[in-house]
């Protein structure tokens, strides 16, 4: 019970960081797309870690329900 517990936590923290992170993801995007600036590597590598970040706590979202759903249906 106590993976569980942690894996649930681990994917809550990870689904809050994911949200405050998109807003920086959305104003690097909007840097990308006003091109202003000479050199965009730094947006673009800002825009690749958001989506590393998102599809981690995807990943951790979809584990952590299969382990619940799997504990809740042994249980019934």
């Amino acid at each position: 019970m106590q993976n569980h517990k942690t894996s649930v936590v681990v994917t809550l923290v990870l689904g809050i960081i994911s949200v405050l992170y998109s807003i920086v993801v959305v104003l690097s995007l909007l840097d990308i797309y006003q091109n202003r600036e000479p050199d965009l590597s730094e947006e673009w590598t800002v825009v690749v870690f958001g989506l590393l970040l998102f599809v981690l706590f995807a990943f951790f979202a979809i584990f952590t329900t299969i382990r619940l759903l799997r504990q809740y249906a042994e249980l019934s």
